[in-house]
């Protein structure tokens, strides 16, 4: 990309029964010297934005949370969920998951609004 935007996680366009709640669980460390990367996660249904997380900086050594469930509450033929890395410094940055999710849960969602779980960075532990 031209601007340093690399996808990390891309949409399998999925199809989503009303009633459902979505579950996103992102766990990720930076690594490398000195390195720093700014991070955007996004989800769509249908073409239409439902949740951004945008500009999450995070340095090497640092480890981030993100969970959040989002209904749908009206059927929607296409799901995208997608996590960019641009690097902000550093020659090399290494993104190591430890989780990457999407559950979908059947019930009886009314409401597309979002619950954020966790939105939280803390010290890498050492391994």
């Amino acid at each position: 990309a031209v601007d340093g935007k690399r996808l990390l996680i891309g949409g399998q366009y999925l199809r989503v029964p009303r009633g459902t709640t979505l579950r996103v669980d992102l766990d990720l460390d930076v690594l490398g010297e000195q390195s720093a990367v700014e991070l955007h996660q996004d989800v769509f249904l249908d073409g239409r934005l439902q949740f951004e997380r945008e500009d999450r900086e995070l340095r090497a050594g640092e480890r981030w949370r993100l969970s959040y469930e989002i209904g749908v509450p009206r059927d929607a033929g296409q799901l995208v969920v997608q996590l960019y890395a641009t690097t902000v410094s550093g020659d090399v940055a290494t993104i190591q998951f430890h989780d990457a999710r999407l559950t979908m849960t059947a019930g009886d969602a009314t409401s597309d609004a979002v619950l954020v779980i966790e939105d939280a960075v803390s010290r890498s532990v050492p391994r």
